[in-house]
């Protein structure tokens, strides 16, 4: 039988990994690996099998691939722009950088301080980071970076993060706003 996962070249990170399973060498030095561990752990062994500084290791991994998935995909779209430069910050130091933010957001989404989440863990895709520039108009650096929610940035785009702010506050606290389920109870009021 072959899926898609099978046909597809295993990734840099991986690649040792494979080539030692095929060699029939021992792999518990990967197996100890926390984020190898966590990806193994069922979700509710996960809640209680990791310790403190197990659980520390583990987000410090995920925002690190978080970050090179998304340098990754904006160097594509920078390269495609013609623009050189999409962050000023050596990727060395980002992880640390976004990490340092993220102690000081308390891990909530800068804007509407929902709880942020990150890819492995029990999530609505919707409440994944998104890396936001507070000033569209400037690179990704010291000063211009907040972690937000994927739809939270998404809404924001391009848009002056003060006067997002503001609009999105007049939208919370008015009375006059019902959401609706779904659309078709929108759409049967006409």
């Amino acid at each position: 039988m072959v899926t898609q996962g099978t046909m597809q070249k295993p990734g840099q990170e991986n690649a040792a990994y494979v080539k030692a399973l095929l060699r029939g060498d021992d792999l518990t030095s990967w197996h100890e690996q926390v984020e190898w561990r966590a990806a193994l752990l069922s979700e509710e062994e996960r809640q209680g099998a990791l310790q403190p500084s197990e659980k520390m290791k583990l987000r410090r991994w995920r925002v690190r691939r978080w970050l090179q998935r998304k340098i990754q995909t904006a160097s594509r779209h920078f390269e495609q722009s013609g623009t050189r430069t999409l962050c000023s910050i050596p990727h060395s130091e980002l992880a640390a950088y976004v990490l340092e933010i993220l102690r000081k957001q308390n891990d909530e989404c800068a804007i509407s301080g929902l709880p942020l989440q990150f890819h492995g863990e029990p999530h609505q895709p919707e409440f994944l980071c998104s890396l936001d520039r507070i000033d569209s108009t400037r690179h990704y650096e010291r000063g211009n970076l907040q972690v937000v929610c994927r739809f939270i940035n998404f809404w924001k785009s391009s848009k002056d993060d003060t006067q997002f702010r503001a609009l999105l506050q007049m939208v919370c606290s008015t009375n006059k706003v019902k959401v609706t389920q779904d659309a078709k109870e929108t759409d049967n009021k006409f």
